[in-house]
């Protein structure tokens, strides 16, 4: 679940924007946890424009959810 979502505007954009991240999994998720996400934005020359960090609430599954019918 999503809880929140900020950024932060370094720079003024212009032109063709390009937003990458790499989202790793945690390890060990043995119960509730937050975990964040950071994605920047560059323009055509390569600077970063932009930082977003998107924060998640992250569970366990729930072994009821997934029982066999």
């Amino acid at each position: 679940i999503v809880t929140g979502l900020s950024i932060e505007y370094l720079k003024k954009a212009r032109g063709t924007l390009v937003c990458t991240t790499t989202a790793l999994a945690p390890t060990d998720v043995s119960g509730p946890m937050t975990h964040d996400v950071q994605a920047d934005i560059t323009n055509t020359d390569g600077e970063v424009v932009a930082r977003c960090v998107v924060h998640w609430r992250l569970s366990p599954p729930d072994p009821s959810r997934h029982a066999a019918s």
